[in-house]
């Protein structure tokens, strides 16, 4: 092969090399892209992280952003189900993910932090039964943050992971429960929503896939 037709060949791989992945949400030469779950509860909350950038400011069609804490966002949101865009912008870069709100068959109706009474924080958590069926377990996630408004982790995870098994919620009524949250250092804020829900005809509800 002569030496020209060598040098052309490269150019034009060296362009089409460049040219893949370009693109505003596409994860292309600014690397700017939204991580998390495509799916939310009504009135739940969702993890957000973003990437690519420096400074993130998130926005979204419909519910709220309840905290930011650099990268990471908590979204909460809205009571009627549909399609949701959650957009996020660093640098003149935009990119948007689509969130799917749907019904849950258990809601969280109250949350708090109370002192456990050895120096770390309990979540206190009540979980209404809202489907026809009886509930016989629970699996929830926890967001969390401190004072300065800083993202605390539970055993170096931005999320905790609690579960409550051999329970027992009868439709329509209220149970309230108690999870530690000692080794979250600090923490003084917490976002809960009910991830999966096992019914005591053996089947089971997942928010997640």
């Amino acid at each position: 092969m002569k030496k020209w037709v060598w040098f052309i060949l490269v150019a034009i791989l060296t362009i089409l090399t460049g040219c893949v992945g370009s693109g505003v949400g596409s994860g292309g030469a600014s690397g700017l892209r939204i991580s998390g779950e495509d799916v939310a509860a009504v009135g739940g909350f969702l993890d957000l992280r973003a990437h690519g950038g420096n400074k993130y400011t998130f926005s979204a069609s419909g519910g709220s952003f309840i905290h930011q804490d650099k990268d990471r966002a908590v979204w909460q949101a809205p009571m009627s189900p549909g399609n949701y865009i959650i957009r996020v912008e660093s640098g003149g870069k935009t990119v948007t993910k689509t969130v799917t709100v749907v019904d849950a068959p258990a809601r969280i109706t109250a949350w708090s932090l109370v002192n456990d009474g050895i120096g770390g924080k309990d979540a206190r958590i009540t979980i209404r039964n809202t489907s026809a069926r009886a509930i016989t377990a629970v699996r929830i996630q926890i967001a969390m943050w401190n004072n300065f408004g800083e993202r605390v982790t539970y055993f170096g995870e931005y999320l905790f992971r609690g579960e409550a098994s051999d329970t027992y919620i009868a439709p329509g009524a209220e149970k309230t429960f108690l999870w530690s949250l000692y080794w979250a250092s600090g923490v003084t804020n917490i976002a809960p929503w009910v991830v999966e829900v096992a019914f005591e005809d053996g089947t089971a509800w997942k928010l997640y896939n």
